[in-house]
């Protein structure tokens, strides 16, 4: 397996080592210990030089960002480039304002355990009241709802709408019945291979799913409307 860096690869991390020589190192983290031990400045200058969206940028993703964040840790930048970059960046689908801090729940006092209770509760409720409503729809109930099929369904609607998006769950089932009637009215023996290919679509060309490239749409128009005003 070649490990090695491509030529824009290379160029992201040749570039962040040049800004990292100058704005980061041991000494002036060092310096900073007596302050708040933050560098306000250095994370300036990786917002400027546009490091801090590089998990989401045009043609880069998770793995310069996680570069990026390998060459900040070397220099001693004392920033939260993962949690703010990578980790808030990738589950929020955009870069949140400020730094960001990563800490376990317990710390701040929350009620992990009955929050769980809850939502296994409320989980297994609305799972109760769709199979009763189910039961009452087809008046039969089949071990069939206990296979694997059911579950592979889901699986596939979840990674359609965006798998760690909220919204996700809601637009994948619609796009996948969608596609599933058409396809089943235009090729009732091979629909299947249809829906197959669109789920290798999407995983190939839109691994964030439909909501994930329809932010990807909506950064592109974002950022084409503030270069033509920056123009004007």
């Amino acid at each position: 397996m070649d490990l090695t860096p491509d030529t824009e690869q290379q160029q992201i991390v040749d570039a962040v080592d040049s800004l990292l020589g100058q704005y980061a190192g041991r000494e002036r983290a060092i310096a900073l210990l007596p302050d708040s031990g933050y560098d306000d400045l250095l994370e300036t200058k990786l917002d400027e030089a546009g490091f801090l969206d590089v998990a989401i940028g045009e043609g880069t993703g998770p793995l310069e960002a996680a570069m990026v964040a390998h060459q900040v840790a070397v220099a001693a930048g004392t920033v939260s480039f993962g949690a703010t970059a990578m980790v808030a960046t990738m589950l929020l689908g955009e870069r949140p304002a400020g730094p960001v801090a990563i800490v376990e729940a317990h710390a701040v006092g929350a009620p992990v355990y009955w929050r769980m209770v809850l939502i296994y509760t409320i989980s297994g409720t609305m799972a109760g009241i769709a199979g009763a409503l189910l039961t009452q729809v087809n008046q039969f109930v089949g071990l069939n709802v206990l296979g694997l099929e059911p579950s592979g369904d889901l699986l596939v609607m979840l990674i359609l709408g965006g798998v760690g998006r909220l919204y996700g769950a809601f637009v994948g089932p619609v796009i996948y019945l969608v596609v599933q009637d058409w396809l089943a009215k235009q090729y009732p023996e091979y629909w299947y291979f249809g829906v197959g290919a669109l789920l290798i679509t999407v995983v190939l060309f839109a691994p964030g799913g439909i909501l994930g490239l329809a932010d990807k749409c909506l950064q592109l128009l974002r950022q084409k409307s503030s270069a033509k005003a920056s123009a004007r």
